[in-house]
């Protein structure tokens, strides 16, 4: 019984661990990202396409590239350092 309740502290660890330092990063990022789309005066409205959230681990940076409605022929990038 006493391994069993060690065994499932340890995955429960392990689970809490992945979703704090990957799945909260990348809502984190997102999140910021939108925010910061609505300070340029923008809207989720005005985007034609957007890539998924995608992690660089070289530079430690979220990024999601985005097509916007009026403006077809540029992709912006925008992109979020984690320093984790």
């Amino acid at each position: 019984m006493d391994n069993k309740i060690k065994v499932s502290v340890l995955i429960m660890l392990m689970v809490l661990s992945y979703l704090y330092f990957f799945k909260f990063h990348e809502y984190e990022a997102m999140k910021e990202i939108n925010r910061t789309i609505v300070k340029q005066g923008l809207h989720r409205n005005d985007i034609l396409r957007q890539t998924k959230l995608k992690k660089d681990r070289n530079r430690d940076v979220y990024y999601s590239e985005i097509i916007f409605k009026d403006d077809v022929n540029t992709v912006y990038t925008y992109f979020l350092f984690t320093f984790t």
